[in-house]
């Protein structure tokens, strides 16, 4: 009897079909036998895209084509599978990236969804294109190794320009309190973090290993992180209840932001980069847009809102750096090099700097190098103070009573108990490591950094894993979609004409994207940088 060509019986040949198959031909093949359906839809689903779907659900597509059979998914009836048009949970064990396009309203809790998830790699926060452009998603819904992230142009206020903080009280999902019903009309985009608005605390601190935070310690009372923070308009949340804004699960290892050529400040929109935990191994800062990873990359410059990029660049990734003495981070910045040679001169310099005068705890200053020696006297007394100070000091976590009242507590039971973290003087140093060089240390940090070219970074990770870091969106035509609302173009100044007509007002409105594009295209290349991060040698001074 002849042996059928089958999956069953031919697993390893149809998987090499399929590999070189195109998306529609797949659709086609799926018909043939629910074994091969069941093998490609879980093709289909290994890199999908949350977007907006309504109040209760998020959209399921794929980054370029549809997905058949997967449309909604509905936190709240998931697992009773009595959404219409869910996939199988079945099926979404298969996915291994995910996009979350745009703001996703707080009426949807995605971390209802993250059972579904198991094996989730990637997880990517992209701004939206469909209802309103430059918005995004500020929390993390789902625990990844690699979490990429995009840059826009408004950051945080473009989120605020988002229906669900706009329309009115009235049929509104999320009704304003009565009690803020006063405050909420004095609200603005441009007011900062009060009281009635609390933002979660997760400025971590790292211990022998064990994480501490200690009191009082929380975002919205830092006065230097109090003025990046704005206030959501109408009092109205940016997350679930159950969802915490600043929180970075562990399970990261490597975050890729892409600052699409823009020169926003980075802060307000992803605070959490600016103090990585340890947790975190690698963080790779993509400096031009790419809507290709083939592409050259632009910096348009009139979209920069800190003035010159050779200002701006250097300030912007700078302040993501300030870990690098903390812990092993590497950093690899890619196609710095568009933003022209003074820029990128200028950040060097700049960060040679800012390390060789960071105090290291770990490095004995009493060692007399090249950098010690330059160092101001009282600079370098100040310094061995502080880090024999360091050494004989012990972290101690106490439990006790309570001293705040809970109304709604029974008087007669007793007070809760909270930890409360205070520093006390040992006599013995702590078992550490020996200390090193102050030049040992700085040299060590400016290794982990690295410039290099986008052509060199594809030669390191592979085409398809810097594609899936660097491209926003899987189709040209969605770049183009937000490129004219940026513009202002909408879709419905087309008029129901002609074909003739329609194609005319079509080339117009490409003529009107392309005149955008070369207004604010890439600055001219200059001379190439010295492939190895140099350290210039310069003299501290007060």
């Amino acid at each position: 009897m002849a042996t059928s060509f089958t999956y069953d019986n031919f697993p390893n040949v149809w998987d090499d079909i399929l590999a070189e198959t195109t998306w529609e031909a797949k659709l086609t093949l799926r018909r043939v036998s629910k074994t091969l359906r069941d093998v490609i839809d879980r093709q289909l689903v290994k890199h999908i895209v949350l977007d907006h779907g309504g109040l209760e659900a998020v959209d399921v597509i794929a980054p370029k084509h549809r997905i058949p059979g997967c449309f909604e998914l509905c936190p709240k009836s998931w697992e009773e599978q009595q959404w219409p048009r869910t996939p199988s949970p079945d099926l979404m064990k298969h996915v291994r990236v995910i996009d979350i396009r745009g703001f996703i309203i707080p009426c949807v809790d995605m971390t209802q969804l993250a059972p579904l998830f198991p094996n989730l790699d990637v997880l990517r926060i992209t701004t939206g294109i469909k209802y309103h452009h430059d918005t995004y998603t500020p929390y993390l819904p789902f625990a990844a190794e690699k979490l990429v992230l995009f840059m826009n142009e408004t950051g945080l206020e473009g989120v605020f320009e988002h229906w669900w903080f706009q329309d009115e009280d009235e049929g509104h999902p999320w009704p304003i309190p009565e009690d803020n019903q006063d405050e909420a009309d004095d609200h603005d985009a441009g007011e900062h973090v009060d009281e009635d608005y609390e933002y979660h605390d997760h400025h971590d601190h790292h211990q022998n290993g064990e994480h501490i935070e200690e009191e009082g310690d929380d975002w919205g009372e830092d006065e230097d992180w109090d003025s990046d923070w704005d206030e959501p308009p109408k009092g109205r949340p940016l997350v679930p209840p159950k969802a915490i804004l600043h929180a970075l699960p562990e399970t990261y290892r490597k975050i890729v932001l892409n600052m699409n050529g823009l020169v926003q400040p980075i802060a307000p929109m992803y605070p959490y980069l600016l103090d990585l935990p340890p947790h975190v191994e690698e963080l790779v800062i993509v400096v031009p847009q790419f809507k290709r990873v083939t592409d050259e990359g632009t910096i348009p410059r009139n979209r920069s809102s800190l003035g010159s990029p050779e200002i701006a660049f250097p300030m912007n990734i700078l302040d993501l750096l300030g870990t690098l003495g903390k812990n092993d981070l590497r950093v690899t910045i890619v196609g710095f090099e568009r933003a022209g040679e003074r820029c990128v001169r200028q950040f060097r310099e700049t960060l040679y700097s800012q390390v060789t005068t960071t105090l290291y705890f770990d490095v004995d200053y009493a060692i007399d190098d090249e950098i010690t020696l330059s160092m101001p006297s009282q600079a370098r007394e100040f310094a061995l103070r502080d880090v024999q100070q360091a050494r004989h000091v012990r972290v101690v976590m106490d439990s006790e009573e309570s001293e705040e009242d809970d109304a709604e507590s029974d008087p007669g039971s007793p007070r809760p108990r909270v930890k409360r973290i205070r520093l006390v003087h040992d006599p013995t140093p702590k078992e550490e490591p020996p200390l090193m060089s102050l030049k040992k240390k700085v040299d060590g940090i400016m290794r982990r950094v690295e410039l290099i070219t986008m052509p060199q970074y594809i030669k390191r990770v592979g085409l398809e894993t810097a594609a899936l870091e660097v491209e926003e969106y899987g189709r040209s035509e969605d770049y183009r979609t937000l490129e004219r609302r940026r513009l202002g173009i909408e879709e419905e100044w087309i008029d129901k004409g002609t074909r003739e007509d329609l194609r005319a007002v079509e080339r117009e409105m490409d003529h009107l994207v392309d005149f955008w594009n070369q207004s604010g295209g890439a600055p001219e290349a200059g001379p190439e940088p010295p492939s190895e991060m140099t350290s210039p040698q310069h003299s501290l001074s007060n």
